[in-house]
């Protein structure tokens, strides 16, 4: 599970150990969190997407006032996220911000892409595909990139976005 702007500049704090033992304590199973910027690891014995995700939004609005979006990756997907990375990304390249920007439900990279596309700059790098889009941003220029503008769009709501690095770590703690 992602878990959409906590923890950002000081706003929608929540603790990991927390939130832990709040979905620990809701009947999840394997919690596991990473990071503070809402990377939840767990199981479930409901299959129904749409049911967990409110579930998720109502408890965390419970337990912290805060309206959060929540978005289910499964396991699988989750997976060809990771395989389709671009081999250009590598996560141990200093000079760049490898991302995976993860589209909410009913949301497609064409249409995040199409809204910013005047913001986009020979900066960025994408690779779009239906629901994600790998983007790269050359860091000693990020503020001029459209990566680096993204949060003050509209477009930014319906999005959350995890580095290269993030992803392969949330993968590798699903098997730990």
């Amino acid at each position: 599970m992602l878990l959409r702007g906590i923890n950002v500049g000081g706003k929608n704090i929540i603790s990991m150990k927390e939130l832990k033992t709040l979905f620990e304590d809701s009947g999840f199973k394997n919690v596991k969190t990473y990071i503070n910027s809402g990377n939840v690891i767990f199981s479930s014995e409901q299959t129904d997407i749409n049911q967990i995700i409110s579930h998720c939004e109502s408890l965390i609005k419970e337990q912290f006032s805060l309206d959060i979006k929540v978005l289910i990756v499964e396991i699988n997907k989750f997976i060809k996220v990771i395989e389709q990375i671009p081999s250009t990304f590598k996560e141990s390249d200093k000079d760049y911000y490898d991302t995976v920007v993860f589209m909410m439900p009913g949301v497609t990279a064409e249409s995040v892409l199409n809204t910013i596309e005047n913001k986009l700059t020979d900066y960025d790098v994408i690779h779009a595909k239906t629901d994600v889009i790998y983007w790269r941003a050359y860091l000693p220029s990020f503020s001029k990139s459209g990566l680096g503008k993204l949060a003050a769009t509209k477009v930014n709501q319906l999005i959350t976005i995890r580095t290269i690095k993030t992803v392969n770590k949330i993968l590798e703690l699903h098997y730990k």
